[in-house]
Protein backbone atom coordinates (compact mmCIF):
# COMPACT_ATOMS: atom_id res chain seq x y z
CA UNK A 1 0.00 0.00 0.00
CA UNK A 2 2.94 2.29 0.66
CA UNK A 3 4.67 1.80 -2.24
CA UNK A 4 1.59 2.56 -4.48
CA UNK A 5 0.78 5.48 -2.56
CA UNK A 6 4.56 6.80 -3.04
CA UNK A 7 4.54 6.47 -7.02
CA UNK A 8 0.85 7.59 -6.83
CA UNK A 9 2.93 10.82 -5.53
CA UNK A 10 5.70 11.05 -7.71
CA UNK A 11 3.26 10.84 -10.95
CA UNK A 12 1.49 13.30 -9.53
CA UNK A 13 4.77 15.59 -9.23
CA UNK A 14 5.67 14.52 -12.20
CA UNK A 15 2.26 15.67 -13.86
CA UNK A 16 2.33 19.04 -12.18
CA UNK A 17 5.84 19.99 -13.31
CA UNK A 18 5.30 19.00 -16.58
CA UNK A 19 2.08 21.12 -17.20
CA UNK A 20 3.92 23.96 -15.25
CA UNK A 21 7.08 23.95 -18.28
CA UNK A 22 4.13 23.24 -20.98
CA UNK A 23 2.71 26.59 -20.08
CA UNK A 24 5.48 28.77 -19.04
CA UNK A 25 8.69 30.22 -21.36
CA UNK A 26 11.39 32.20 -20.62
CA UNK A 27 11.65 35.34 -22.06
CA UNK A 28 14.11 36.49 -24.84
CA UNK A 29 16.13 39.80 -25.63
CA UNK A 30 17.32 41.92 -28.17
CA UNK A 31 20.51 44.01 -27.98
CA UNK A 32 21.45 46.57 -30.96
CA UNK A 33 25.04 48.16 -30.28
CA UNK A 34 26.36 50.81 -32.02
CA UNK A 35 28.87 53.71 -31.63
CA UNK A 36 28.44 56.13 -28.77
CA UNK A 37 28.64 59.70 -31.20
CA UNK A 38 25.93 57.82 -33.67
CA UNK A 39 22.17 58.92 -33.52
CA UNK A 40 21.00 55.69 -33.79
CA UNK A 41 17.27 54.91 -33.87
CA UNK A 42 15.85 51.25 -33.32
CA UNK A 43 12.00 50.34 -33.49
CA UNK A 44 10.62 47.24 -32.83
CA UNK A 45 7.50 46.02 -34.11
CA UNK A 46 5.84 42.79 -32.33
CA UNK A 47 4.71 41.73 -29.10
CA UNK A 48 6.64 43.82 -26.48
CA UNK A 49 7.14 43.27 -23.04
CA UNK A 50 9.82 45.92 -21.91
CA UNK A 51 12.64 47.73 -23.05
CA UNK A 52 15.88 49.20 -21.47
CA UNK A 53 18.81 51.83 -22.05
CA UNK A 54 22.31 50.82 -20.86
CA UNK A 55 25.74 52.49 -21.65
CA UNK A 56 25.37 53.42 -25.17
CA UNK A 57 23.73 49.84 -26.58
CA UNK A 58 20.08 49.67 -27.17
CA UNK A 59 18.08 46.36 -25.38
CA UNK A 60 14.65 45.36 -25.47
CA UNK A 61 14.98 42.74 -22.36
CA UNK A 62 11.69 40.37 -21.80
CA UNK A 63 10.58 39.92 -24.89
CA UNK A 64 8.01 37.08 -26.09
CA UNK A 65 9.44 34.65 -27.99
CA UNK A 66 7.81 35.33 -31.78
CA UNK A 67 8.79 37.28 -34.71
CA UNK A 68 9.32 40.87 -34.96
CA UNK A 69 10.21 43.82 -36.99
CA UNK A 70 13.79 45.79 -36.99
CA UNK A 71 14.29 48.95 -38.14
CA UNK A 72 17.64 50.72 -36.98
CA UNK A 73 18.35 53.86 -38.69
CA UNK A 74 21.03 56.48 -38.51
CA UNK A 75 20.55 60.13 -38.29
CA UNK A 76 23.13 62.02 -40.88
CA UNK A 77 22.22 65.46 -39.75
CA UNK A 78 20.15 68.13 -41.49
CA UNK A 79 17.08 66.10 -41.50
CA UNK A 80 18.80 62.90 -43.52
CA UNK A 81 18.06 59.30 -42.48
CA UNK A 82 19.79 56.71 -43.38
CA UNK A 83 17.88 52.87 -42.94
CA UNK A 84 21.01 50.29 -42.44
CA UNK A 85 18.27 47.62 -40.78
CA UNK A 86 14.68 47.05 -41.53
CA UNK A 87 14.09 43.29 -41.69
CA UNK A 88 11.89 40.59 -39.78
CA UNK A 89 13.60 38.56 -36.84
CA UNK A 90 12.79 35.88 -34.65
CA UNK A 91 13.10 36.32 -30.72
CA UNK A 92 13.67 32.71 -29.16
CA UNK A 93 12.94 31.63 -25.78
CA UNK A 94 16.18 32.04 -23.35
CA UNK A 95 18.22 33.70 -25.83
CA UNK A 96 19.71 37.56 -27.06
CA UNK A 97 19.97 38.10 -30.71
CA UNK A 98 22.89 40.53 -30.99
CA UNK A 99 22.96 43.12 -33.67
CA UNK A 100 26.55 44.74 -33.86
CA UNK A 101 27.40 47.51 -35.88
CA UNK A 102 30.76 46.73 -37.99
CA UNK A 103 33.67 49.41 -39.00
CA UNK A 104 32.04 49.03 -42.61
CA UNK A 105 29.51 49.95 -41.40
CA UNK A 106 27.31 46.50 -41.81
CA UNK A 107 25.83 45.03 -39.15
CA UNK A 108 26.81 41.67 -37.66
CA UNK A 109 24.52 39.33 -35.94
CA UNK A 110 25.18 36.35 -33.37
CA UNK A 111 23.04 34.58 -30.67
CA UNK A 112 23.21 33.82 -27.38
CA UNK A 113 21.94 33.06 -23.97
CA UNK A 114 20.29 35.95 -22.23
CA UNK A 115 21.52 35.95 -18.64
CA UNK A 116 18.89 38.48 -17.53
CA UNK A 117 15.88 36.18 -19.24
CA UNK A 118 12.83 35.73 -17.06
CA UNK A 119 10.21 33.40 -16.72
CA UNK A 120 7.02 34.83 -18.19
CA UNK A 121 3.66 33.67 -16.57
CA UNK A 122 1.74 31.11 -18.23
CA UNK A 123 -1.30 33.41 -19.60
CA UNK A 124 0.86 34.96 -21.84
CA UNK A 125 0.02 32.50 -24.46
CA UNK A 126 -3.20 33.07 -26.36
CA UNK A 127 -3.25 29.92 -27.84
CA UNK A 128 -3.11 29.03 -31.54
CA UNK A 129 -4.67 31.74 -34.44
CA UNK A 130 -4.72 34.62 -31.39
CA UNK A 131 -2.63 37.83 -31.17
CA UNK A 132 -0.37 37.97 -27.53
CA UNK A 133 -1.23 40.69 -25.59
CA UNK A 134 1.87 43.15 -24.80
CA UNK A 135 2.76 43.31 -20.95
CA UNK A 136 4.21 45.65 -19.04
CA UNK A 137 7.46 45.00 -17.31
CA UNK A 138 8.28 45.70 -13.73
CA UNK A 139 7.82 48.89 -11.49
CA UNK A 140 9.63 50.31 -8.98
CA UNK A 141 8.49 48.78 -5.60
CA UNK A 142 6.17 50.46 -3.46
CA UNK A 143 7.05 51.32 -0.37
CA UNK A 144 4.99 49.11 1.96
CA UNK A 145 5.89 45.67 -0.61
CA UNK A 146 9.99 47.16 0.31
CA UNK A 147 8.64 47.46 4.45
CA UNK A 148 7.65 44.25 4.77
CA UNK A 149 10.68 42.95 2.21
CA UNK A 150 13.13 44.25 4.61
CA UNK A 151 10.98 43.17 7.70
CA UNK A 152 11.33 39.88 6.37
CA UNK A 153 14.68 39.56 5.69
CA UNK A 154 15.65 41.13 9.21
CA UNK A 155 13.94 37.62 10.66
CA UNK A 156 16.00 35.46 8.72
CA UNK A 157 18.57 34.05 11.16
CA UNK A 158 20.92 33.34 8.59
CA UNK A 159 22.97 35.31 5.31
CA UNK A 160 21.63 32.22 3.61
CA UNK A 161 18.07 32.41 4.27
CA UNK A 162 18.06 36.20 3.60
CA UNK A 163 19.11 35.29 0.59
CA UNK A 164 17.06 32.74 -0.52
CA UNK A 165 14.28 35.17 0.55
CA UNK A 166 15.51 37.28 -1.74
CA UNK A 167 15.37 35.06 -4.85
CA UNK A 168 11.99 34.13 -4.12
CA UNK A 169 10.81 38.21 -4.30
CA UNK A 170 12.88 39.05 -7.14
CA UNK A 171 10.89 39.22 -11.06
CA UNK A 172 8.23 41.53 -9.96
CA UNK A 173 9.53 44.71 -9.06
CA UNK A 174 12.72 47.53 -9.71
CA UNK A 175 14.75 48.77 -7.04
CA UNK A 176 15.98 52.14 -6.54
CA UNK A 177 20.00 52.18 -5.92
CA UNK A 178 19.35 53.58 -2.17
CA UNK A 179 17.40 50.37 -1.80
CA UNK A 180 19.26 48.07 -2.60
CA UNK A 181 21.80 49.52 -0.48
CA UNK A 182 19.28 48.71 2.46
CA UNK A 183 19.07 45.47 1.28
CA UNK A 184 23.06 45.03 0.84
CA UNK A 185 23.71 46.19 4.42
CA UNK A 186 21.29 43.26 6.40
CA UNK A 187 23.93 41.05 5.09
CA UNK A 188 27.12 40.07 7.74
CA UNK A 189 30.00 39.45 5.28
CA UNK A 190 31.05 40.69 1.59
CA UNK A 191 30.88 37.72 -0.26
CA UNK A 192 27.09 37.48 0.58
CA UNK A 193 26.59 41.05 -0.14
CA UNK A 194 28.31 41.13 -3.49
CA UNK A 195 25.73 37.93 -4.35
CA UNK A 196 23.54 40.17 -3.54
CA UNK A 197 24.49 43.17 -5.45
CA UNK A 198 24.49 40.43 -8.35
CA UNK A 199 20.83 39.47 -8.49
CA UNK A 200 19.78 42.73 -7.61
CA UNK A 201 21.71 44.91 -10.72
CA UNK A 202 19.27 43.59 -13.27
CA UNK A 203 16.50 44.88 -11.19
CA UNK A 204 17.72 48.38 -11.04
CA UNK A 205 15.72 51.19 -11.62
CA UNK A 206 18.27 53.94 -12.26
CA UNK A 207 21.22 51.79 -13.28
CA UNK A 208 23.33 54.88 -14.12
CA UNK A 209 23.49 54.99 -10.12
CA UNK A 210 24.88 51.46 -9.63
CA UNK A 211 28.35 52.16 -8.97
CA UNK A 212 27.46 54.00 -5.87
CA UNK A 213 26.51 50.27 -4.28
CA UNK A 214 30.59 49.53 -4.61
CA UNK A 215 30.19 51.49 -0.95
CA UNK A 216 28.49 49.08 0.84
CA UNK A 217 31.65 46.60 0.70
CA UNK A 218 34.07 46.69 3.90
CA UNK A 219 36.89 45.65 1.37
CA UNK A 220 38.53 46.90 -1.45
CA UNK A 221 38.64 43.77 -3.43
CA UNK A 222 34.90 42.73 -3.48
CA UNK A 223 34.38 46.60 -4.48
CA UNK A 224 36.66 45.62 -7.63
CA UNK A 225 35.07 42.20 -8.14
CA UNK A 226 31.40 44.14 -8.20
CA UNK A 227 33.11 46.93 -11.03
CA UNK A 228 34.23 44.02 -12.53
CA UNK A 229 31.12 42.51 -12.66
CA UNK A 230 29.11 45.81 -13.95
CA UNK A 231 31.65 46.15 -16.43
CA UNK A 232 30.83 42.52 -17.93
CA UNK A 233 27.23 42.96 -17.11
CA UNK A 234 26.38 46.39 -18.42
Amino acid sequence: MRKTSFLATLLFLFLCTALSMAQSVRSGSLQVSCGEKEMIQVEVDGPMYFRESVSGDIIFSGLLPGNYRLKISLNSGRGRVNVLVDEKIRITSGERLSFYRQRNGRFSVRNEIDRNSILLCPEYNPGPGRTPVPRRGPELINDRDFNNLILGMKKASFDDNKLDLLKASLGYNLFHTGQMMQIMKLFSFDDNRLECARLLVPWAYDPVNLYQLGDAFSFISTKDKYYQFLKTNR
